[in-house]
């Protein structure tokens, strides 16, 4: 459009909340600022707008601003935060301009319970300072005659030194020469804090991980930043870093990155390619876990009896196994069997681990750390919980304590899991189950806190590689890339592998290095495609009408939620059958329960209880389950497991459920392309 003559200096505003940078805007951003001041103007003139319709529309600009400002870098962002630490960053908003900014993104939000005329207040010279700051354009003379003359927000109080357990931080650029990084804090978005890094008995082991953040992830980039002391000069000083906190990693899958001395994440990597063959060592795996919930469930359960039903649980690989070969496992697992009775009869115990308290396999989520995971076996009782892990094999590199190195690294990070949900209340035990000794089966795991450490940063290093492949072709210029990508698995860049993972890279390499150049991108475009779907299902899409993936189960509020039909709340518990065969549980709907909500037999979902503190799917432990029946009046679940001990379910009144995600199916994508890519050439042709 024409844009009238804006009469020079004379519209410069007096506040400088309302302005922050004049170098001079483009005809477009001109354009685009005279249409956002118009509709400001509307929403505001509109005669029969409620205080509550104004402020939607309010908030509903404000998110268009935000989304135009980072249209051209095309930058995904996970929370509505650090898009807006990015613009304030970008353009230059002064310090009273991004506290006002980040008021009325947390207290304008349609969620929020701040009254409406309080968001109007807030909302249009935050709106005003947003477009000015982001076109580079006044507000025109009749809007700034509507706006107050000073901030609407009260003075601040001086910022407090000394300790933060935990603060998510919008990092916006590196310093290598002073070693730093410059950014916000999400909880006081007012001032441009700066974080030291690579700091001697601190923070120098996170080294690699703030490398990978400017090398792989870029900026502005996501981080949580652990136990974090201040100085007196201002600066932070964090003892962890987690890079991408929003996108969780599975326990299990960090862990098997330590099978040698050096933690390789070449492994991780290798793992979504290789294909899943059960052999009698996964089947004997399997079948011990299930030995250890029927013994839990039924203490004078006979191995006759039990033996009988694993059958049912693998059909197709029992039936490739010859006579003999089934009689040497049956013989086997029998030990098994057995020293699993003696660690519930007595072991458990010893341990004050009570049976009758202990849950199967309830699962955990913490952004905290960027890590998720599900428990073989959890007790608590009071301020004390315990976790078994059960393992049916032996272990490979003991350590002191007669734990195998992954084995070890995966309690250490079950036990940041636990603390992190339970705010690091409970006094937390670990220990490794081995089924297959009878002398000192049950070995306790102590927390080491520079392994912890040394597993966040190989998390770090994941959460990396999964960015990596997610930039895979992303364009028809993406083949040097993935040139250089299909390099790195060559067997002499990898000398400290030995055995299995040895073999496994060898393997890798040969097939692809087989394929030729047409193949080789092909399999890169669509392992990158397949990366990208993975990315959107956890962290979401940007945009203000998009939801946040999975991590929308803590980032987004209940009330979003309902709006997007993807919560039922207040959920009462009806009936346990939680003991039995098919653990069922039935749950009849409340007054306050959703009545549109979006779900069908057969979704799968998380259940957890809503009195735990806020957001409550990051501080209970949660049940995986799948919906069953649903109806107007009540809901059926489906447990993954079954539980002995229902006490959980007869205390907790209320329950939320969600919609859940799983990485199978990305999983199968991976191995499926790799499948391609080892077939004989006439099939791959």
């Amino acid at each position: 459009p024409t844009l009238p003559d804006s009469g020079g200096q004379g519209l410069r505003p007096t506040s400088s909340f309302y302005l922050c940078r004049m170098s001079g805007p483009t005809q477009r951003a001109k354009a685009l600022a005279d249409h956002f001041y118009r509709e400001i103007l509307r929403v505001e003139r509109a005669p029969d707008a409620t205080p509550e319709g104004r402020a939607a529309a309010l908030y509903h600009l404000f998110e268009l601003v935000l989304e135009e400002a980072v249209r051209e870098e095309r930058l995904q962002f996970t929370t509505a935060f650090s898009r807006l630490a990015y613009v304030c960053y970008r353009y230059r908003v002064d310090r009273p301009g991004r506290r006002l900014l980040h008021a009325f993104r947390k207290e304008g939000h349609p969620a929020d319970p701040t009254p409406p005329e309080r968001k109007c207040a807030i909302g249009l010279p935050a709106l005003c300072t947003a477009v000015a700051a982001v076109f580079e354009v006044p507000p025109p003379e009749e809007l700034r005659r509507i706006l107050p003359k000073e901030s609407p927000l009260p003075p601040t109080e001086a910022r407090v030194r000394g300790f933060v357990r935990e603060m998510r931080f919008v990092a916006l650029e590196l310093r290598p020469e002073s070693e730093e990084l410059l950014g916000y804090a999400e909880d006081d978005p007012e001032e441009v804090l700066r974080v030291k890094y690579n700091r001697p008995d601190r923070n120098e082991h996170f080294t690699p991980s703030i490398q990978l953040l400017e090398r792989v992830f870029g900026f502005p980039a996501l981080l949580n930043l652990l136990d974090v002391e201040v100085d007196e000069a201002g600066c932070l000083h964090p003892q962890a870093f987690i890079l991408e906190p929003d996108y969780l990693l599975d326990v299990s899958a960090v862990s098997e990155c330590f099978q040698g001395p050096v933690a390789e994440p070449l492994l991780y990597v290798l793992s979504k390619f290789l294909p899943y063959r059960v052999n009698i060592h996964l089947l004997r795996g399997k079948i011990a876990n299930f030995f250890l919930d029927e013994a839990l469930s039924e203490p004078n359960l006979r191995f006759e009896e039990v033996f009988a039903r694993t059958f049912r649980l693998a059909p197709l690989p029992f039936a490739r196994l010859k006579d003999h070969e089934v009689r040497e496992l049956q013989n086997e697992l029998r030990s098994h069997f057995q020293n699993l009775k003696e660690v519930i009869a007595r072991h458990l115990p010893e341990a004050e681990i009570a049976p009758q308290d202990c849950l199967l396999e309830p699962a955990f989520f913490s952004p905290r750390y960027g890590l998720q995971g599900r428990l073989d076996l959890f007790h608590q009782k009071g301020g004390r919980a315990a976790i078994v892990e059960l393992k049916s094999g032996r272990p490979f590199r003991a350590n002191r304590y007669g734990i195998g190195a992954s084995h070890f690294i995966q309690t250490l990070l079950y036990d940041l899991l636990v603390r992190s949900v339970h705010l690091e209340k409970l006094d937390v035990a670990c220990y490794i189950l081995y089924s297959g000794f009878s002398d000192s089966p049950l070995r306790w795991a102590p927390k080491v806190q520079a392994q912890q450490h040394e597993a966040l940063v190989l998390r770090n290093a994941l959460a990396a590689q999964e960015r990596a492949l997610a930039r895979l072709f992303v364009t028809q210029e993406g083949w040097p890339l993935c040139r250089r990508w299909l390099q790195r698995f060559q067997p002499g860049r990898f000398p400290h592998l030995q055995g299995f993972s040895k073999r496994n890279v060898e393997a890798v390499h040969r097939v692809l290095s087989g394929l030729s150049t047409l193949e080789q991108k092909y399999f890169c475009a669509f392992v990158g495609f397949v990366a990208r779907e993975q990315q959107l299902a956890k962290l979401g899409a940007p945009g203000s009408d998009q939801n946040n993936g999975l991590a929308a189960l803590w980032l987004d509020q209940p009330a979003q939620k309902a709006e997007r039909f993807d919560l039922l709340s207040h959920l009462e518990v009806r009936e346990i059958r939680v003991r039995e065969a098919e653990p069922l549980l039935r749950l009849s709907r409340s007054p306050q329960t959703e009545r549109l909500a979006n779900f069908r037999p057969g979704d799968i979902a998380v259940l957890y209880p809503m009195d735990a503190p806020a957001p409550p799917v990051l501080h209970s432990q949660i049940f995986k389950c799948t919906l069953i029946e649903i109806n107007a009046t009540e809901v059926v679940v489906c447990l993954r497991s079954r539980q002995f001990n229902q006490r959980i379910f007869e205390e907790k009144p209320l329950w939320n459920l969600e919609h859940d995600m799983m990485d199978t199916g990305f999983l199968a994508m991976s191995r499926g392309l790799y499948a391609l890519a080892a077939a004989p050439k006439d099939r791959r042709d």
